[in-house]
């Protein structure tokens, strides 16, 4: 088996923290994947370089969660994120709310609604993340093929502008309509 090295994180599943001895705590990552009910629990009670919270929602209602959990928490080695095509608009915000890192792919197709990392370097000017006061966006369905964003994004940078534009993956406008915007949970 290989060795871990001073400079790899090892992700353990936080549901299964058998055998932890062996693992450094500056190398922990703990994570807790969630159905849109639960809850995080102990979650802070073992020692961890870092905590990250998947979210696995069944409409946009439930993609406000992991970012109600940066706000409440405020923890700089707190990731929290929305998984799958719903979610993906939580992964590019969660800086926003104190999250230490975006979780990405090294590379791929990006319909799954997980970005790439060159996709967070030219799409979203990462790793430089400004401050953000103005949130835009284009829904529809296909969304993760659309130039919107990097044209966008580079425009705002360009202006200095603090602001961000994000896709959303929307197969049911009601939903989004009513889940994020209706009922002013995304202003909130």
């Amino acid at each position: 088996a290989n060795e871990a090295t001073a400079t790899d994180f090892i992700d353990i599943d936080a549901r299964n923290l058998r055998d932890l001895a062996h693992i450094p705590i500056a190398q922990r990552v703990l994570t807790l994947t969630l159905d849109a009910t639960g809850e995080i629990g102990d979650l802070f009670q073992t020692p961890a370089r870092l905590y990250r919270v998947i979210v696995r929602p069944r409409g946009y209602a439930d993609t406000l969660q992991p970012l109600r959990l940066l706000h409440d928490f405020k923890r700089r080695d707190l990731v929290a994120y929305a998984d799958g095509p719903l979610g993906t608009w939580t992964r590019l915000l969660a800086p926003h709310f104190g999250a230490p890192f975006i979780f990405a792919k090294a590379k791929g197709d990006v319909a799954d609604g997980i970005p790439t990392v060159a996709q967070l370097r030219i799409d979203y000017g990462l790793p430089y993340y400004p401050d953000i006061d103005e949130i835009f966006g284009i829904a529809g369905d296909p969304i993760y093929s659309s130039l919107s964003p990097r044209l966008h994004n580079a425009a705002f940078r360009a202006l200095s502008r603090p602001a961000l534009y994000i896709p959303f993956h929307v197969p049911s406008f009601p939903d989004f309509w009513n889940g994020l915007i209706a009922g002013g949970a995304l202003d909130a």
